[in-house]
């Protein structure tokens, strides 16, 4: 499934386009030179553009226009929903309030027994989230009870389309990109209890939550 991108606008400006395209070279992955080969400009071209140098007229709304119809026209992917309805129960409710504080800033805590639709709610809003905006508003990943920093790193990274190298600069990549983000967002982790036994594994999400200045859920 792919992400709902919006109409562009009818003349977008060089900075409107500068934006939606960093944000979806991290959705993507894509360097500037394979979007300019795409859309048919020299390399050199596109990344002009997206620096603070002069650019033609200086103006770029030719290239801005043409930027954001290649990005509605190949949308990123988006994780597929996990069933055909979420009804609108009091369980969900709960849940949606908890993610509303966490993309606050706060550590909230979802419990209950198995069959209270909380990981399904909480794979549902992962995909809604990822189809309404570039800058997906929830980063989930569910615990393993062996999930070591280096993994659970690299799951928050994919999530944030943060680079993914070792430990260091895994980690390094998600504070840089949650300083540059324009959107709240919140990590939600299912079953987080089987960190209990990985204490190497709390003290990085700590670190990426007080660092990162994110809620977690």
């Amino acid at each position: 499934m792919s992400t709902q991108f919006p109409t562009p606008a009818a003349s977008p400006t060089r900075d409107q386009a500068r934006e939606v395209l960093r944000q979806y070279q991290m959705r993507t992955g894509l360097g500037l030179g394979e979007i300019a080969d795409r859309l048919g400009y020299a390399r050199h071209s596109l990344i002009q553009f997206m620096s603070k140098a002069q650019y033609g007229d200086g103006a770029g709304r030719g290239t801005a226009q043409r930027v954001m119809e290649f990005i509605k026209g190949n949308p990123p992917e988006a994780p597929e929903f996990p069933g055909p309805r979420l009804y609108d129960t009091e369980n969900v409710r709960i849940i949606d309030r908890q993610i509303a504080n966490a993309r606050r800033g706060h550590f909230t805590l979802v419990y209950g027994p198995a069959g209270t639709q909380k990981s399904f709610v909480f794979e549902w809003r992962t995909a809604e989230s990822w189809r309404e905006a570039l800058e997906p508003g929830v980063v989930y990943l569910y615990a393993s009870p062996d999930m070591s920093p280096l993994s659970l790193l690299h799951e928050i990274a994919l999530g944030l389309g943060a680079y993914v190298g070792n430990r260091h600069t895994t980690l390094h990549s998600i504070l840089y990109t949650l300083r540059h983000r324009k959107t709240p967002v919140a990590i939600i982790i299912d079953e987080a209890q089987n960190l209990a036994r990985r204490l190497d594994t709390l003290e990085t999400l700590r670190q990426v939550c007080d660092r990162g200045r994110i809620g977690l859920l």
